[in-house]
This record gives structure tokens, sequence and C-alpha cells, in this order.
């Protein structure tokens, strides 16, 4: 399991709004230079500087977070997000 520190940065920082937001896909190159964010689900973003930290299992605990908190019933996490959220 990760540590509760862990998951309260990574909850700390989604951002629930698409408003005043320069926005890069996760897996593109920037939109422009001035690009602070990234979507990792509808209408949740995160900073590009938080993202950068993130090794690729907590960018993928990320967007799984990202679904739960965008989730309208209790999503269920199979396979390797399933396995990231247990680890």
């Amino acid at each position: 399991m990760y540590p509760t520190s862990r998951l309260a940065y990574l909850e700390s920082q989604l951002v629930e709004s698409s408003s005043n937001l320069t926005l890069k896909r996760p897996t593109a190159r920037p939109l422009s230079r001035s690009s602070r964010y990234i979507q990792l689900h509808r209408g949740i973003y995160l900073p590009i500087a938080a993202w950068g930290v993130l090794s690729r299992e907590e960018q993928h605990l990320a967007k799984v977070l990202s679904t739960h908190r965008s989730a309208t019933e209790p999503p269920v996490f199979s396979h390797i997000s399933a396995a990231i959220l247990h680890d």
C-alpha cells in the first residue's frame, strides 16, 4: 500500500476544472510552451510540474485516483490498477 502521505500528495495535486487551464495530453508533446496541466480524466487535471516528478507507477496511480474522483458510482479496479492500489 502507498504511504498515506504519498496518496494525499497526489490527491492534493489533482485539479477538477477546465476553466482557465492550459492543457497538455499525458502522451503528447506540449500543445504550447505555456501548457501547465495535463488531463488525466475528463474534468481532472494535474500540473505538469507534479506529473514530471512522478514515477511511471505513480503516474498510473494518479490516473486511477482521477478516475475514482470523477466516478458517479464507486469504480471497481482490476489488473494493474488494482495491483498499484494494493501495492
